[in-house]
């Protein structure tokens, strides 16, 4: 039931700004507010759900590992 809240809140909000994104031609712009929107509705359908999601912190650690063993290499 909540996501279909979410999914019908999502369509009503795209609904009311694509006309007049339509009309003055902000193509880039639609297509930002239409990905942020359906990012949006995703996130509030995992938080719901309560779905554990792994820290996007972990992703930086990471990529920034390996760079900073090689800067402590070259500088030690």
């Amino acid at each position: 039931m909540v996501v279909f809240f979410v999914v019908l809140t999502a369509v009503a909000i795209g609904a009311s700004q694509a006309p007049m994104m339509l009309r003055n031609r902000w193509f880039r712009e639609m297509a930002a507010s239409a990905l942020f929107l359906i990012a949006g509705s995703i996130l509030s359908v995992i938080a719901w759900k309560m779905i554990s999601v792994p820290s996007p912190l972990n992703i930086l650690i990471t990529i920034y590992k390996p760079v900073n063993n090689f800067f402590k290499l070259l500088f030690s």
